[in-house]
């Protein structure tokens, strides 16, 4: 035979060994995985043998986080249910505390608004115009705000400042009912003078 058929079966020969080898370590690894299949089922996996599962359910002992809780925002709602059941008192004290802890943040304007409308309901009638005036300090395009400032400045008999706050609801809010019946019964004030 010749050389060259001699180096050709040489490496069919390699080959076959190769595959052979391959083979054999598939049906190791077959075996292996058979193995593993097996002990899952039996639920006698060792835990370092497996990777851990995502979504595994956390200890049901373990305490469930903290929330964190808005003083002011837990003010306001306290507040507000004071204001619900008509305990215009109580209500006043909750939104004063809630303003007390952060005086000159964003959110605080409601706090204004409401105190403002539970001094209204009071007939507090300066009271809820300086908390009102608060509330547009903060925040000028909050209707109720203006809108309970006019009511106030009504009753005090300052009805050219009520008008143009109501004006200003009528802007910020259109076709707003109660603004514009306001709106009317200022217009009809300032004629009777």
């Amino acid at each position: 035979m010749s050389n060259a058929v001699l180096e050709l079966q040489a490496a069919i020969k390699q080959q076959a060994d190769d595959v052979r080898e391959e083979l054999a370590q598939l049906a190791s690894w077959e075996d292996d995985i058979q193995r593993k299949d097996d002990a899952i089922k039996a639920k006698t996996v060792v835990p370092g043998e497996l990777p851990p599962i995502r979504g595994t359910p956390k200890d049901a002992t373990a305490r469930p986080p903290k929330v964190k809780v808005d003083p002011v925002a837990e003010a306001k709602d306290q507040g507000n249910e004071f204001f619900k059941k008509s305990s215009w008192d109580d209500a006043i004290r909750c939104y004063t505390k809630g303003i007390d802890l952060d005086p000159k943040s964003a959110p605080t304007h409601v706090l204004y608004s409401n105190r403002a409308m539970c001094f209204l309901k009071l007939q507090k009638w300066t009271l809820a115009e300086s908390d009102a005036s608060m509330c547009i300090e903060l925040n000028r395009s909050f209707p109720k705000g203006f809108f309970r400032r006019a009511v106030a400045r009504k009753e005090l008999n300052k009805l050219s400042e009520a008008r143009k706050d109501l004006e200003i609801v009528l802007v910020l809010s259109p076709g707003d009912v109660e603004a514009d019946r306001e709106l009317q019964a200022v217009t009809m004030l300032q004629k009777q003078q």
